[in-house]
């Protein structure tokens, strides 16, 4: 919607309506920007090694419980077993790395941490279904 009236560099800002000021920002906004693609722009839904497990299928053999509150004997013996679980996980999903290298090699380092962009699982995850239903058929 073109605005009302021409509104040039010499308007003062105490001149513009909230709405007039909202539109020449955003149209002067989009000349300064470059122009790409529209899903460059967008940020990777990155996923940590625990959530591509949880993905994956890889989930926890017993559940800690809920946290108690910190600093008591209580969390000091949850946070141990917490931890017993995530390294189990931990386990768990890199043998499954080493015995699917395709998936290997879709994560991504961060200095020591690993990610996987959630897209990538995805069509894994389809590719893997497509592999399935086509060896049942």
């Amino acid at each position: 919607m073109p605005p009302r009236r021409a509104i040039t560099d010499e308007c003062r800002v105490i001149d513009l309506t909230v709405g007039e000021l909202m539109d020449v920002f955003f149209e002067r906004l989009s000349k300064a920007l470059p122009r790409g693609d529209a899903s460059a722009g967008e940020p990777e839904a990155l996923l940590d090694t625990w959530q591509a497990a949880g993905l994956l299928g890889v989930t926890p053999k017993h559940d800690p419980g809920p946290q108690p509150p910190q600093g008591t004997p209580e969390w000091r013996t949850w946070r141990v077993k917490h931890q017993a679980v995530r390294d189990d996980v931990a386990h768990r999903f890199q043998q499954l790395l080493s015995r699917r290298p395709e998936l290997a090699k879709l994560a991504r380092y961060d200095g020591r941490r690993r990610y996987f962009v959630r897209g990538d699982v995805a069509r894994y995850l389809d590719e893997l279904g497509k592999h399935a239903r086509s060896r049942h058929r």
